[in-house]
C-alpha cells in the first residue's frame, strides 16, 4: 500500500512522462520519420520546435501569475487534457498548420507538467514536513524520454508515423489517469503549525543577476541536443540506426539523475552541485563533437541525459524554495529564461543547417553557450550570492 507521500509524487512523475516524454518530446523521437513521410526540412523542424517552446513560454507566463491554489489545480487538469488531444495531432498528416497548433498547446500543456504540477507537489511536501527534494517527480521526463524512444526505435518500418502517434496517444491516456487520481489535493493541508513552518523569501538582486541568463545558457545547450540529436546520428552512414539508441540512452541516464544529483546536492551544496551539472553538459554536447564514433555517441547521450534533467530539478527546486506558499512564481520567471532559449535555438540551429553549415556548427555554439552558463553559475557563487532558504530541507521526511 502506497503511503499519500508516495502517490503525490507518484501523481507528478506521470503527468511528466505524459506531458513532458509523450505530449512534447516524443517529437524528437519521432522527426526522422516526420521528415520522411512528411517532407519536412530542418528549417520546418526547427520552427515545430520554436512553436512547441513558445507555447511553453506562455505557460510559464501564466504559471507565474496565478495565485490561488484551486485555480492551479484546475489549470494543472487542464493541462492533462489538452496534452492528451494534442499528441494524436500530429498523426494528421503534412500540414504544416496543424503540426505548429499541436506543438503549441503541447508546450503550453508541458508547462503546466512542470510549472504548476511542481509547484503544487512542492508546496505540499513543505506543508507536511517533507524534505524539499523533488528527484522523484522529475524523474517522470527521462522515464518518459525513454520511453519513447525505446517504442520509436521498435515501431519505426513496422507502423506508419501516423499509427505511432496514434498508440503513444493511448499510453499516454493510463499515465494521466495515475496523474489526475493521485494529484495533491488542493484543500488537503495540515494543522496550522505545520503550515506556518514556511514562508516565501524573496531572492536577492544579484541571485537572478546571474542565475536567470545561466538558465537561458542552460536552456539553450538543452534543446538544440534534445531536438537534433536524434537526426544527426541518422545521418551518419556510420550510424544510421542508431539515432533512437541513444536517446533512449538519454532517458535512461536521466530517470535516476534527479534522484542522483539530490544526493550530491545534500552533500556538497548547491553551488559546486549546479556547476558540476552544467560542466558535464557542456561535456556531454562537445564529446560526439570531437569523436564521431558510436562509443562516443552514447557516451554524450548518457552524460547529456544525466546532467540537463539534474540542472532542470535543482533549479527549479531552488527556487521553489524561496516561495514555498507559490512556488511557480520563481519556477515560472526561471523558466521563461529557459524558455527563450528554447525559442530561439532550434530555429537558429534549423536554418544554420539549411544554410550549409550542418548542424555541428549549432552544436558547437550550443556548447560555448552552456559553458558560459557555468562559468554565470561560479561567479555567483565566488560572490556569495548562492545562499539559499533552507527551512524547507530542515525536516526529515515522513512516511
Amino acid at each position: 500500500m502506497l503511503t499519500r507521500q508516495s502517490q503525490v509524487i507518484l501523481s507528478g512523475t506521470c503527468s511528466l512522462i505524459f506531458l513532458m516524454g509523450i505530449a512534447r518530446f516524443s517529437f524528437t523521437s519521432f522527426l526522422p520519420d516526420m521528415q520522411k513521410a512528411y517532407g519536412l526540412s530542418d528549417s520546418a523542424a526547427g520552427l515545430l520546435a520554436g512553436i512547441n517552446y513558445l507555447g511553453y513560454l506562455l505557460g510559464a507566463l501564466i504559471a507565474i501569475r496565478v495565485s490561488a491554489i484551486l485555480t492551479r489545480d484546475r489549470l494543472f487538469r487542464a493541462s492533462l487534457i489538452v496534452g492528451l488531444v494534442t499528441t494524436p495531432m500530429m498523426a494528421m498528416g503534412s500540414d504544416i498548420f496543424i503540426l505548429a497548433l499541436s506543438r503549441f498547446f503541447a508546450g503550453l500543456a508541458a508547462a503546466g507538467g512542470m510549472m504548476i504540477a511542481s509547484g503544487l507537489i512542492l508546496n505540499w511536501l513543505i506543508r507536511h514536513g517533507h524534505r524539499a527534494e523533488m528527484g522523484g517527480h522529475f524523474a517522470g521526463i527521462g522515464l518518459g524520454i525513454a520511453g519513447v524512444a525505446l517504442f520509436a526505435h521498435f515501431a519505426s518500418g513496422y507502423w506508419s508515423v501516423a499509427v505511432q502517434w496514434y498508440i503513444l496517444s493511448i499510453f499516454g491516456f493510463g499515465f494521466l489517469i495515475i496523474a489526475w487520481l493521485w494529484r495533491p489535493n488542493p484543500l488537503d493541508f495540515p494543522s496550522e503549525k505545520i503550515a506556518t513552518q514556511s514562508h516565501d523569501i524573496h531572492p536577492t538582486r544579484r541571485f537572478l543577476t546571474y542565475m536567470l541568463p545561466a538558465y537561458f545558457c542552460a536552456g539553450y545547450g538543452f534543446v538544440v541536443m534534445a531536438t537534433f540529436i536524434v537526426a544527426q546520428i541518422e545521418r551518419s552512414e556510420a550510424l544510421a540506426g542508431y539515432g533512437q539508441i541513444a536517446f533512449l540512452l538519454v532517458g535512461i541516464a536521466g530517470a535516476p539523475a534527479t534522484l542522483i544529483w539530490d544526493r550530491i546536492n545534500r552533500k556538497y551544496g548547491d553551488g559546486f552541485t549546479l556547476i558540476l551539472a552544467y560542466l558535464v553538459n557542456a561535456l556531454a554536447i562537445l564529446i560526439p563533437l570531437i569523436h564521431s564514433g558510436i562509443l562516443m555517441m552514447f557516451l554524450g547521450a548518457l552524460l547529456f541525459g544525466f546532467s540537463f534533467l539534474g540542472i532542470v530539478s535543482l533549479v527549479l527546486t531552488m527556487a521553489g524554495r524561496f516561495y514555498p506558499n507559490h512556488p511557480a512564481r520563481l519556477m515560472g520567471k526561471m523558466t521563461i529564461w529557459y524558455g527563450a532559449a528554447q525559442i530561439l535555438a532550434p530555429v537558429i540551429t534549423g536554418f544554420v543547417a539549411d544554410f550549409g553549415w550542418g548542424l555541428d556548427a549549432g552544436l558547437y555554439l550550443a556548447f560555448i553557450i552552456q559553458f558560459a552558463g557555468a562559468l554565470l553559475v561560479a561567479r555567483l557563487v565566488m560572490i556569495g550570492g548562492l545562499n539559499l532558504p533552507s527551512f524547507s530541507l530542515s525536516s526529515r521526511p515522513k512516511a
